[in-house]
C-alpha cells in the first residue's frame, strides 16, 4: 500500500499527486527514508497545493532543510496551509515571512498562536506586536 501511495505523489495529474501527497505527509508517523524522499520530490512540484502538502509533511517530521523552501513559498503568497507547517517547525526563522499572514487572515488571533508556539522568540519585534 505504501508504495502504491509514493508512486501516486509522481502521477501526472496534479490532483492525484496532490491527494497523494497529502496522504503521506499527514502520517507522520509514517516516518521511513522513502516517504520523506518521495515529500523531497515534490517541493518543487508545479502543482502548489502538492508542494505545500509537501513542506507541510516534511515540517510535521522535523525536517529542517525545508525551512527556506516554506520562506520562498511564505513570500510567493498566503496560503493557510503553510501556516501548519510554521506551527510545526515552530522556528524565528519564519517570523519576518509569516508578517504576510497578518494582512491575509485580517485577524491577529491565527498568528498569535503560530507566535506563541515559538517560544525561543520572546524578544522578536514582530512577535511583541502581535500578542
Amino acid at each position: 500500500m505504501l508504495d502504491a501511495l509514493i508512486a501516486l505523489t509522481a502521477d501526472p495529474a496534479d490532483e492525484v499527486r496532490d491527494w497523494a501527497t497529502f496522504a503521506l505527509g499527514q502520517h507522520a508517523e509514517i516516518d521511513y527514508p522513502v516517504v520523506r524522499a518521495a515529500l523531497h520530490s515534490r517541493l518543487d512540484d508545479s502543482y502548489g497545493e502538492a508542494r505545500h502538502e509537501a513542506i507541510t509533511g516534511l515540517a510535521k517530521r522535523g525536517d529542517l532543510s525545508v525551512i527556506p523552501i516554506l520562506i520562498r513559498e511564505l513570500h510567493r503568497g498566503v496560503a493557510p496551509g503553510l501556516l501548519d507547517a510554521a506551527v510545526a517547525l515552530a522556528t524565528p526563522d519564519l517570523c519576518d515571512a509569516l508578517e504576510r499572514f497578518t494582512i491575509a487572515l485580517q485577524s491577529r488571533s491565527s498568528l498569535s498562536l503560530c507566535f506563541a508556539a515559538f517560544s525561543s522568540t520572546n524578544r522578536h519585534p514582530l512577535r511583541r506586536k502581535m500578542l
